[in-house]
């Protein structure tokens, strides 16, 4: 918790290379398993890239917390305790949300506000056209943006557990150039233990 005290300031990156066992890569099987909904992220294929790199701002003694650079909005939007497509289920109908119509990674900004310890109010914009394996200096200027915002409240419940229960709204601007129509997505969410640990 000490990145979080004060006004700390973090720098992140990540770093992805993935190349396919065989042929084919598992991400183009999808048509193959009687599902219209593809593979996860997690088994595609593509060259090494640069996939996030943001500076992160602690202010108000650690209640608000500010992101700018290139960002993921599946870290911070419709998140789900199973909605991971590196650790869960292999499939994108069960490891996202099919609503949620996020860009794989882009230049933008983020903004949480740590209102007490159970509730986040979370809202940021991301280039629409960004992609994680692409720097995205080029698409940022075209001013068409992804915009989403968060209120999550995650309460400890005696007898059961942690809980999250979320409700956004994210909004897409249209890219004309791909045939890409502006589109709005409402959500609510929610994961909550009955046990230790276990949550349906």
């Amino acid at each position: 918790e000490q990145d979080k005290e004060g006004s700390a300031g973090n720098i992140y990156f990540r770093t992805e290379f993935r190349d396919r066992i065989g042929k084919i890569s598992p991400y183009f099987l999808n048509t193959q398993i009687g599902t219209l909904f593809t593979t996860t992220y997690g088994q595609d294929e593509h060259d090494f890239a640069l996939v996030q790199l943001y500076w992160e701002q602690f202010l108000a003694d650690g209640d608000w917390r500010l992101r700018i650079g290139k960002l993921d909005p599946d870290d911070y939007f419709a998140l789900g305790r199973f909605a991971d497509d590196y650790r869960y289920f292999d499939n994108a109908l069960f490891s996202a949300f099919p609503a949620s119509n996020h860009p794989s990674g882009g230049l933008g900004f983020n903004s949480q506000w740590y209102i007490d310890p159970e509730w986040t109010l979370t809202g940021g914009i991301t280039d629409v056209q960004g992609k994680k394996t692409h720097s995205g200096f080029n698409t940022f200027g075209d001013g068409r943006f992804f915009y989403g915002l968060d209120l999550t409240y995650s309460p400890e419940i005696e007898g059961w557990g942690h809980g999250n229960y979320r409700i956004g709204v994210e909004y897409r601007d249209e890219v004309p150039d791909l045939d890409r129509p502006e589109d709005t997505t409402f959500y609510f969410n929610v994961d909550q233990e009955i046990a230790e640990d276990i949550a349906p």
